[in-house]
């Protein structure tokens, strides 16, 4: 595998002599050295050793590494990491790879742990060690975040090594991997050309199992197309009731995400009518223009007991839609209900608010308070809770309430950047 570029031994050492320069082992687990120097005259050590890395002395270059990392074991990780890129140059590749493999053994915490691996891996698979290779190449896989792109062509390194090492069935379990979690990486196009490559010549085939995963790779992604187009796939091979249920739901949702409404209604409708499918029809219904259609269905749903999570949504949903089509007494109805039952407090905050708006709207502003308080206490974050603290204190100013020029002053004051603290500021400066 090709290493990605690092930067240059100037570079580095100027970061490292001002880490040096700042840094006292101020904390308890970074003990001094053991002469007690200071500090500087390791970065003395660092300067001379470059120097002598760029005058071409690299024996006195190695001796100047190999003593920082022995006196000051807080660099023992770059100095081992310029030693090795020392030993390089003098194509020593098999040195090299023994002191890269030392440091990663030694310094696993290191920021240069994975550069320590990726490049130990290359040496060995120059060196003819395909399982030392692929040992440091999954080691530097692991030392990223599950998922990072970074991991993409190390895990195309370990395919093409067990290739090499014409281990057929190990190479394809690698090159399976690479296809199916990197996608849209020019290593999973890679693996593809492989994967296919070897089903011409006989060899295992992908299963429904490999499309689905790579499948649900590509939602997560984002790419909705391919996604779709690999679900497909999936589907033309052997699966299980269940699995062919999970996909038929995750093209549905495909669907309603790309906003290709009818489609999604149609999906949705051909799945078991269970949880919360229904309710995810009727949406796609209203969606698509039906609105009136949508409504009747979301209130057949909210009337099933014993009441579920999606029957208060299908409640909240069918009320937000009666809301725009001027239905505004039955959409009351079924707020109230939800801001009463609904155990899920972000449908319990929209019915509240929704109450209370509309309260304010008519003039009911006596109303619209009693429906602000607990909105507001049952926030969180303060942050959260601006809203209704605002429309509150504007109710009062318009019932008269002298309270009202003392809640706007307190909102200014503690979110003075925030947009309800500015439009306080705007009503203090009206009085």
């Amino acid at each position: 595998m090709k290493s990605r570029k690092r930067g240059g031994f100037g570079a580095a050492c100027a970061v490292v002599v001002f880490f040096l320069a700042g840094s006292q082992w101020t904390r308890a687990s970074e003990p001094p050295a053991p002469d007690a120097r200071q500090p500087v005259e390791a970065a003395e050590w660092v300067r001379q050793g470059m120097a002598a890395v760029a005058e071409g002395r690299e024996a006195e270059a190695r001796a100047r590494f190999q003593r920082l990392a022995a006196e000051y074991p807080l660099m023992a990780d770059y100095a081992e990491y310029w030693l090795a890129q020392s030993l390089l140059r003098e194509q020593r590749h098999e040195a090299a790879a023994n002191v890269l493999a030392r440091a990663r053994g030694a310094h696993p915490e290191s920021r240069l742990a994975f550069a320590f691996a990726v490049q130990e891996g290359d040496l060995k698979a120059a060196l003819g060690d395909e399982d030392g290779a692929r040992v440091a190449w999954r080691a530097a896989s692991g030392s990223l975040p599950r998922g990072s792109s970074q991991r993409a062509p190390l895990w195309l390194a370990v395919a093409d090594s067990f290739a090499r090492a014409k281990d057929r069935e190990a190479a394809h379990r690698a090159y399976r991997d690479t296809w199916s979690v990197y996608p849209l990486e020019p290593e999973g196009e890679r693996a593809a050309e492989w994967l296919a490559a070897d089903a011409a010549n006989g060899g295992q085939g992908l299963s429904a199992r490999d499309w689905h995963r790579r499948a649900n790779r590509l939602y997560r992604l984002g790419a909705d197309e391919r996604a779709l187009e690999a679900y497909d796939e999936a589907l033309k091979g052997e699966l299980d009731a269940a699995g062919v249920r999970e996909i038929r739901r995750a093209q549905a949702d495909l669907l309603f995400r790309q906003r290709r409404y009818e489609k999604a209604a149609k999906a949705f409708a051909a799945l078991p009518q269970r949880a919360d499918v229904p309710v995810e029809k009727a949406r796609s219904i209203a969606r698509a223009g039906r609105v009136p259609e949508a409504i009747d269905l979301l209130v057949k749903i909210a009337q099933r007991t014993p009441a579920r999570k999606a029957t208060h949504r299908a409640r909240y949903i069918a009320a937000l839609l009666m809301i725009g089509e001027e239905r505004q007494a039955e959409a009351r109805e079924l707020l109230e209900q939800v801001a009463e039952k609904a155990g899920a407090l972000r449908m319990k905050h929209g019915a509240l608010w929704q109450l209370a708006w509309d309260d304010y709207r008519a003039g009911r502003y006596e109303d619209a308070i009693l429906r602000f308080d607990p909105l507001i206490a049952s926030h969180r974050f303060a942050l959260d809770a601006l809203r209704p603290r605002y429309w509150k204190a504007r109710a009062q100013q318009r019932l008269g309430d002298p309270e009202a020029m003392e809640s706007f002053e307190r909102i200014a004051v503690e979110f003075p950047l925030s947009y309800y603290g500015w439009q306080s500021t705007q009503r203090l400066s009206e009085a």
